[in-house]
């Protein structure tokens, strides 16, 4: 199956932070980058199928759609078993640790700043999508 990786943050540095930290990876290849929730959700909408997936790394707290709003949406989704989501957000709130495991997608929580450590994560849900 085929892994198509979406960074979705409303800051234009924590996105340029996280083209830098994933360049020259496997992760860069083909990594698309979105400021805003709304234009994710349609990228992943129009791209849905069962030969794809998505390894999503998603912030919580944007303007207009949230991250726990495009959540929502993809949790009604008919591929919603090819999304794998890890949370890159500055929230260190337990409530939202909480929150966030009851979402199947979810596969992380990282508190920000991403770093190369947070490869190894990463790495490991690449092999479970990989697997399939």
């Amino acid at each position: 199956m085929k892994t198509k990786i979406l960074i979705v943050d409303d800051d234009e540095m924590t996105l340029l932070i996280h083209r830098e930290v994933l360049k020259g990876s496997e992760f860069s290849f083909g990594a698309k980058y979105f400021n805003a929730a709304k234009p994710a959700l349609k990228f992943i909408e129009k791209n849905l199928s069962y030969e794809l997936s998505f390894l999503i790394l998603l912030d919580l707290e944007m303007p207009g759609m949230d991250g726990w709003q495009l959540l929502d949406h993809l949790q009604i989704s008919p591929y919603k078993n090819n999304i794998y989501v890890v949370l890159v957000t500055a929230s260190e709130n337990e409530e939202d640790k909480k929150r966030a495991a009851e979402y199947e997608e979810v596969h992380g929580f990282i508190t920000k700043p991403f770093v190369i450590d947070h490869f190894k994560m990463l790495k490991g849900i690449k092999k479970v999508i990989d697997s399939f």
